[in-house]
């Protein structure tokens, strides 16, 4: 299971491969926005690369989430420029979640608690619109409620 610092020197090797390098981003708590011209899918699957090059499935049924674990997270779904990619490093109790949207600047790492990540997560898998925006929204802070977003799968990936 990969370190604090394992997982900042993911981040800092994608984003400089996407020349989108924050030089502030010194601690997994930080309040740095993304560039709205980042993607991803994209970022995420750069980020998880440098984790680990072969990642493993993970159940997306899995709520038990242990410290030192990190995941990938890819949404799938209609319409599909809403469908969303992002990584999950959890330590001591707290989900940090790692993304970028393109046309948007979002927070680049979220700390959350584990329980409102699994809540999250669970409104997402539910199949009713206003959860998945709501889940959505807690996730990306972007709302997609007027979208109609409809969820068809969801992807996770153990590092």
């Amino acid at each position: 299971m990969p370190t604090v610092d394992q997982v900042l020197e993911a981040i800092h090797g994608a984003l400089r491969e996407f020349k989108m390098e924050i030089p502030s981003l010194n601690s997994i708590i930080s309040t740095q926005l993304t560039s709205p011209k980042l993607s991803c899918v994209n970022f995420a699957g750069a980020v998880l690369e440098r984790i680990n090059k072969e990642p493993q499935e993970w159940p997306s049924s899995q709520y038990i989430y242990p410290s030192g674990l990190f995941l990938n997270f890819t949404l799938m779904g209609d319409p599909s420029e809403y469908n969303h990619g992002f990584c999950v490093y959890f330590h001591q109790n707290v989900a940090y979640v790692i993304q970028a949207f393109l046309d948007h600047k979002i927070r680049l790492i979220t700390p959350m608690s584990v329980h409102a990540f699994v809540a999250s997560v669970v409104k997402l898998k539910s199949g009713r619109r206003d959860d998945v925006a709501a889940g959505y929204k807690e996730i990306s802070s972007v709302d997609i409620s007027n979208a109609n977003y409809v969820l068809n799968t969801m992807y996770v990936c153990k590092a």
